[in-house]
């Protein structure tokens, strides 16, 4: 019994699938007559797998932003006292504003950079920053001698947060009279990053996982059509739309790497779409004309 006949009457498993994608005979011996389980198994595993690496890097370079971000954030914020028994504010400082766009753009030199601006006003004193100034932007907050006023676009309202509200939903010691910019930012880091940024790897792990898994079903379902097409064209019988469902489901791992690649590279997407389309076609091709070389000596 050679290799090949013997590895035919194994079930491949998440691994050893990786062994024989790139074969030939891959879709008449692992695919055709093959429990579809299979390739269901491999491609949420190791889709899950892309997802979990995925947000492991957006931790490592958020995590590391994040940093960046809070240190020119609060090189911005201007010196302030919060009296916690009145709840008023006050600062010597000049009226700032900070801009998350900005300080990107700062960050990346060149780049055009496009999005939604989070842009934050301090202005205890004077009144330079108003109401009318947060409708300018995507997201806003203005930090006045009273209260923060938050403004979303989508929501197209202004609220507003008396510091007397909120205070009291300060875990601050009872003997505690003031709070300074320095507390401030001792609070965030102690107990607001840390929460934002783990839910912010959740969200972005649940996100990219769902694109992986679930929404590149539909792109599979296209590959899959035109291989099926093209298994006519060649009039191979055995290749079925199941049966290049089921390959596709298998062959788009890999795709996911070859496009994930591409993407990071900053190619082109016509150019990563021609790329892909090469690509499955070999892998489709050479197995299609094996399949049709058996049929053919089979059947003489």
């Amino acid at each position: 019994m050679t290799y090949d006949e013997y590895m035919k009457t194994k079930s491949l498993n998440i691994f050893t699938r990786w062994l024989h994608i790139f074969r030939p005979i891959f879709i008449q011996d692992h695919v055709v007559g093959q429990p579809a389980g299979g390739p269901w198994k491999f491609w949420f595993f190791w889709n899950t797998i892309f997802a979990l690496c995925a947000t492991g890097f957006f931790g490592w370079v958020g995590s590391d932003f994040l940093d960046q971000g809070e240190a020119a954030f609060f090189s911005e914020v201007p010196d302030f006292v919060l009296d916690l028994e009145t709840g008023t504010m006050s600062s010597d400082s000049d009226p700032v504003h900070f801009s998350l766009l900005e300080y990107i753009a700062a960050e990346v030199p060149g780049e055009e950079i496009e999005g939604d601006d989070l842009v934050v006003f301090f202005d205890m004193e004077t009144e330079k920053y108003k109401t009318a100034d947060l409708e300018d932007h995507e997201a806003s907050a203005l930090f006045t001698s009273e209260a923060i006023e938050a403004y979303s676009r989508e929501e197209g309202i202004v609220h507003r947060f008396a510091y007397v509200d909120i205070i009291p939903h300060l875990d601050l010691p009872e003997d505690q009279k003031t709070l300074d910019k320095a507390y401030f930012e001792q609070i965030w880091k102690a107990q607001v990053r840390g929460v934002l940024f783990w839910w912010g790897v959740v969200l972005f792990f649940l996100f990219i996982w769902f694109w992986l898994c679930v929404v590149r079903l539909l792109v599979v379902l296209f590959w899959t059509f035109l291989a099926w097409i093209f298994g006519m064209i060649m009039k191979v019988d055995l290749f079925n739309f199941d049966t290049a469902f089921l390959s596709l489901l298998t062959f788009g791992v890999p795709l996911g790497l070859l496009q994930g690649a591409l993407m990071i590279n900053g190619v082109n997407p016509l150019v990563s779409f021609g790329l892909s389309f090469l690509f499955l076609l070999g892998l489709v091709g050479m197995n299609l004309r094996e399949m049709k070389e058996k049929t053919e000596k089979s059947t003489h």
